[in-house]
């Protein structure tokens, strides 16, 4: 009879409380070889990229470019409104300036 000054092992009920995950077909089966033509054009596409990365350039630094330069043009959306109609100047003086800031956002 349990008095309730009994101490329980965890680790004796670490088996009883594991659940065995299921095996995925990926696992099970063997990874087959891709073909010649998607083989050549990743060897053709990786050739600058591992120019490009050997030399510190990372990915990264153009999806933040895109992020910024969406994130400034969706904040003058919603400041100036819908009609792309902002003030005075034309719309190419807004992109340039979105794209100079993105490029002083990105070398700071």
């Amino acid at each position: 009879m349990a008095t309730g000054t009994e101490r329980i092992d965890p680790a004796s009920t670490l088996g009883a409380m594991s659940v065995r995950s299921p095996t995925t077909t990926s696992e099970t089966r063997p990874s087959e070889p891709l073909p010649r033509t998607i083989e050549a054009l990743l060897t053709a596409i990786s050739r600058p990229s591992n120019w490009l990365w050997d030399r510190g350039f990372r990915f990264l630094s153009v999806l933040d470019a895109m992020a910024l330069f969406s994130l400034m043009f969706a904040i003058s959306l919603v400041r100036f409104g819908f009609t792309l109609t902002w003030s005075i100047y034309p719309m190419s003086y807004y992109l340039i300036g979105f794209s100079i800031a993105t490029l002083i956002h990105l070398t700071v």
